[in-house]
């Protein structure tokens, strides 16, 4: 089997497959509700404002970040109650600029489609053991139904993080990141994992701190981020997606979040 499936090639693959253990190799073939697992996703093209409307009229609470403005609507209505509470909803869609993160509950598998390096990906968490294909094929359909037509799922490249572990990963070799900051990039929820650390996001976005290497600058993909900068230190807001890919450029001697004042 491929390791990249299209949707309709991956919707026939599951009757192929149906009964099976086969998925691909190095994925797992049913999901633990011991762990989630995060599933890179590419080719997904979608018009953001048809998206909102198709969620409003779904019953999804959508939330738009611009800067420092919130708005909150659930359907036509504006949405009543805390921005932390209702981001924590069963169905949620989340707009900040031209990224969207679409969070759903169906028949007992919850998942998440976010902003990643280079694409997206599927955040998937299950109630109890479940065929992975059967998960997916789920998730699939209810993506459609939101109009988010093809997509292709790099079920080799799956990986697999403790549901209840209180530590996180270990920062990868070569990439200069706060622990903090790599446990937000592949929490299951980064809303709630930012709550429970005292991180502020705004929309998908985090302000952190950039210390430079000698002579070293900020590349230039993420200068459009940056707010403030000295010559050793640059301070940005960006995309929670972005955060492994400037700790990985070698003009960056580490990211982290920005130094908070104590009270004497």
């Amino acid at each position: 089997m491929r390791r990249k499936i299209g949707t309709l090639r991956w919707l026939a693959a599951c009757i192929v497959v149906a009964g099976s253990a086969l998925v691909a190799v190095g994925s797992p073939s049913v999901l633990s509700p011991a762990l989630y697992y995060l599933f890179p996703a590419e080719g997904i093209e979608v018009d953001v404002q048809t998206l909102s409307e198709t969620a409003c009229a779904a019953g999804y609470v959508v939330i738009t970040f611009s800067g420092d403005t919130v708005n909150a609507v659930r359907g036509a209505e504006p949405a009543q109650g805390d921005i932390d509470a209702l981001l924590a909803e069963d169905h949620v869609l989340v707009l900040d600029g031209d990224r969207f993160l679409l969070h759903s509950q169906i028949s007992g598998v919850s998942y998440s489609l976010r902003p990643a390096a280079g694409a997206m990906e599927l955040v998937v968490s299950a109630a109890e053991e479940t065929p992975t294909l059967d998960a997916l094929a789920a998730i699939i359909a209810d993506l459609q139904a939101m109009g988010i037509p093809a997509m292709n799922i790099d079920l080799a490249s799956s990986q697999s993080f403790s549901a209840t572990s209180l530590k996180g990963p270990a920062v990868p070799t070569g990439i200069a990141l706060d622990p903090a900051l790599y446990d937000l990039v592949v929490a299951a929820d980064w809303f709630a994992y930012a709550a429970s650390k005292g991180i502020r996001l705004s929309g998908l976005r985090i302000e952190v701190v950039m210390e430079k290497v000698a002579g070293g600058a900020v590349p230039a993909a993420f200068v459009p981020f940056v707010i403030s900068e000295t010559d050793r230190l640059a301070k940005l807001i960006l995309p929670v997606d972005q955060l492994v890919a400037l700790a990985k450029d070698g003009a960056v001697g580490y990211v982290r979040l920005p130094l908070q004042p104590v009270a004497p």
